[in-house]
């Protein structure tokens, strides 16, 4: 059996169906778990290099911003100054339901986590 992580787990709500999409998908949801958790430690160039994923994942948005979420609501039981970074990726939502760009939301909302984190 494949190994499946706990986020993708939380992420499926208990539908084995959104699961399967979601395990077809690991190494996107893997770079977003690695960008939240190390981001601590990356400076904004290295952030943004390996967000590349999520720049090339477009048609999956929704579900990507939901997974950010999730990982940084597991991160905020460490430390809550995550807590507040779920806001950030809600305003990221607002801008895309309003049709705004999707590179420039996306580059607007890593910057603002990696400033808040920093």
């Amino acid at each position: 059996m494949d190994y499946i992580s706990k986020s993708i787990i939380e992420a499926s709500s208990g539908s084995i169906g959104k699961l399967e999409t979601l395990k077809d998908k690991q190494d996107l949801y893997n770079s977003i778990d690695k960008i939240v958790n190390d981001i601590e430690k990356m400076d904004l160039i290295e952030t943004f290099k390996i967000a590349d994923i999520i720049y090339k994942s477009q048609e999956s948005k929704q579900e990507i911003l939901d997974y950010i979420n999730i990982v940084l609501f597991r991160k905020a039981k460490e430390n809550i100054k995550y807590l507040n970074l779920i806001s950030v990726v809600e305003e990221a939502k607002k801008r895309l339901k309003a049709n705004s760009n999707y590179n420039m939301t996306i580059d607007n909302m890593i910057m603002t986590i990696w400033e808040e984190i920093h």
